[in-house]
C-alpha cells in the first residue's frame, strides 16, 4: 500500500503543478515543450533502464513486475522531472535553481530508496545528480534556442515531441494487453517488448516528423502513415509483432492511434511556426 500511495501522491503534485503552469502560462507551447521534454528522456531512459537495466521501480501497480517498473519510471522520470523543467524555462530560473530542484530529485530518490520502493542496480545517487544538473541546465538553454526560431533545435524538439506521443501510445498499447512485440533480444518477454518498441517508435516519429517539419504537405504526411501501416503488417505477418485480439479490431484501433498521433504532431508544428521570439508563455514571472 506504501507503494503506491507514495507514488500516486508524486504524480499528483506532479500533475497540479503542470496544470498550474498551463493556466498560469495560458499557452499550449508549455504542453508541446513539456512533451518534447519526455522525449528526451524516453531516449535516456531506454538506454540505461530498458537496455542497461540500471534501477527499478516497485510502485505496486500493475501485475506484471517489469511494466510496473515502468509505470514507476513514468511518474518519476516522465512527469515529476519535466514538470521542473518547464519551472526553469517559465520563469527563466537560474543555474543555482537547477542545482536546487536537483536536490529535490536526489532527495525523493533517496527516500524512495529507504522505503524499499525503489532499488539501485549498479546506478547510484551520484549519477542521478549528475544527470538533474545536465537536464535542468538543457532545457532551459533548448528552450532559448526554439523560441528564437532555431530551426534544428525546432526540428529536433518536434521530433522529441513526436518520440513522446507515439511512445505513449505504445505505451498504452502495453497496458490494454492487444499485442506484443517478441523480437528475442531478452529473455522478459515485456522487457523484449519495450526494447523493441522504443527504437520502433522512433523510426516512425523521423519518418513522421521529416514529412510534416520539413514538406507541411497533407499528402505526404498520409503516405508516410500508409508506408507505417505496411511496416506494421509485415512485423505481424512475420510473426515478431503478435496479436492477442482479433486483426478486424486491432487494426482499426491501430490505424486510428497513429492518425492521432500524426494529426498531433501536426499541432505542435503550428505551434513552431508562430514568429521567432514570440513563445507564449515563456518567461512569465
Amino acid at each position: 500500500m506504501m507503494n503506491t500511495v507514495s507514488f500516486a501522491v508524486l504524480a499528483l503534485i506532479a500533475l497540479a503543478t503542470l496544470i498550474f503552469f498551463i493556466v498560469r502560462t495560458k499557452s499550449y507551447f508549455i504542453v508541446f515543450l513539456f512533451l518534447a521534454y519526455v522525449g528526451m528522456i524516453y531516449v535516456f531512459e531506454y538506454v540505461i533502464l530498458v537496455l542497461f537495466h540500471s534501477y527499478t521501480y516497485h510502485p505496486r501497480m500493475l501485475p506484471d513486475p517489469y511494466m510496473d517498473s515502468m509505470m514507476g519510471a513514468f511518474i518519476s522520470n516522465f512527469l515529476t522531472v519535466p514538470t521542473l523543467g518547464l519551472a526553469m524555462v517559465i520563469y527563466r530560473l537560474r543555474f543555482r535553481w537547477a542545482i536546487l530542484f536537483s536536490c529535490l530529485m536526489i532527495g525523493i530518490e533517496w527516500l524512495f530508496l529507504r522505503l524499499g520502493i525503489y532499488e539501485h542496480e549498479w546506478w547510484r545517487l551520484s549519477y542521478s545528480f549528475v544527470a538533474f544538473i545536465f537536464f535542468f541546465w538543457l532545457v532551459s538553454f533548448w528552450a532559448r534556442r526554439v523560441e528564437h526560431g532555431n530551426r534544428l533545435f525546432q526540428y529536433v524538439s518536434l521530433l522529441m515531441f513526436s518520440l513522446s506521443v507515439l511512445n505513449t501510445l505504445a505505451f498504452v498499447r502495453m497496458l490494454v494487453n492487444i499485442g506484443i512485440f517478441e523480437p528475442g533480444f531478452f529473455e522478459n518477454p515485456t522487457r523484449d517488448d519495450v526494447a523493441f518498441t522504443v527504437p520502433y517508435v522512433f523510426l516512425k516519429g523521423i519518418l513522421l516528423t521529416n514529412a510534416i517539419y520539413w514538406t507541411r504537405k497533407l499528402r505526404w504526411t498520409l503516405a508516410v502513415v500508409a508506408v507505417l501501416l505496411g511496416l506494421h503488417y509485415v512485423l505481424v505477418s512475420a510473426g515478431i509483432l503478435k496479436l492477442f485480439i482479433s486483426p478486424w479490431t486491432y487494426w482499426p484501433i491501430y490505424t486510428i492511434s497513429l492518425l492521432v498521433g500524426a494529426g498531433l504532431i501536426w499541432l505542435a508544428m503550428r505551434l513552431l511556426r508562430r514568429p521567432a521570439g514570440s513563445a507564449p508563455g515563456i518567461g512569465r514571472g
